[in-house]
């Protein structure tokens, strides 16, 4: 069973992302993008890039076979969903005004699949116009801001911008503003993980903490047992996750946090470590 991007288990076991071996260097910024492949990787991607472009047709059209039409859903909306999931190559072209008229829809969908595609600096320039283009608007559904906003701010965090911290705080502003506890959440959650990047240890497991009092969920305690982890392996070298970027929680397609998706953040980048390891291995 694969994920497909959303971070889902099956049967207590991780269902891991395989990793892209297509990817364009240039626009790629998680430190796990661009490493050599190694020659059966690049088999795998060439098959799977023959099966995208045998299905994408039928997925883009509407015309799909019974397992295809169960897996992606019935609306157009489904399908869309299910083509940033499972062949984001093909998303990032038809997602276009022809196909996708709402603005804020379009460029927050775009983002989600930039995310995929492990573009997150084009993730926040797309995510950023989608914000802008829903506060123009004034809409009284904020459901779309908040998506585009918590997009905006997990690609800040993968993407390891200077302003990644500032982008998460502006996060949980708007969703406390307006009353959205899950979005909170997850912003509280992006923002320990780009303090733990830039900043502190101490101070991010701190916000961790505080985050899991609030919600004591299966994700948030992966988190604090992966930050542990990393603090504990402090002196060793980083190894980043080499799959393909998880589509972020709270953004349009996946609602909530889970376990894959909070230790994938984590993981993103090496923190900035101001503890000090016993040899239990605990945090202090």
């Amino acid at each position: 069973m694969t994920s497909f991007g959303l971070g889902s288990t099956l049967h207590g076991q991780q269902c891991v992302s395989t990793a892209w071996a297509g990817a364009d260097p240039s626009e790629q910024s998680s430190p796990g993008a661009g490493i050599p492949t190694r020659p059966y990787e690049a088999a795998v991607a060439a098959e799977r890039n023959r099966g995208e472009r045998r299905y994408a047709g039928a997925v883009a059209s509407g015309l799909l076979s019974p397992g295809l039409a169960r897996l992606f859903g019935p609306t157009e909306l489904d399908r869309l969903y299910g083509m940033v999931l499972a062949f984001p190559l093909t998303a990032y072209r038809v997602l276009t005004a022809d196909r996708v008229p709402d603005p804020v829809l379009r460029h927050t969908l775009r983002a989600e699949t930039a995310m995929r595609l492990d573009r997150p600096r084009k993730a926040m320039t797309l995510a950023g116009t989608a914000v802008a283009t829903a506060a123009r608007q004034k809409v009284e559904d904020p459901a779309p801001l908040l998506a585009a906003a918590t997009v905006l701010g997990d690609a800040a965090v993968v993407a390891g911008a200077p302003d990644a911290v500032d982008s998460c705080a502006d996060l949980i502003r708007l969703a406390q503003g307006f009353g959205d506890q899950p979005r909170t959440i997850i912003g509280g959650f992006l923002h320990a993980v780009a303090v733990y990047q830039q900043h502190s240890c101490r101070d991010a497991a701190g916000m961790l903490d505080r985050i899991f009092g609030l919600q004591q969920s299966a994700a948030l305690a992966a988190a604090r047992r992966t930050f542990e982890d990393c603090c504990a392996r402090r002196n060793q070298t980083h190894l980043p996750g080499r799959q393909r970027l998880l589509v972020t929680a709270g953004g349009l397609i996946q609602p909530a946090l889970t376990p894959m998706f909070t230790i994938d953040r984590l993981l993103r980048w090496p923190g900035i470590h101001t503890c000090s390891s016993s040899a239990a291995g605990g945090r202090q």
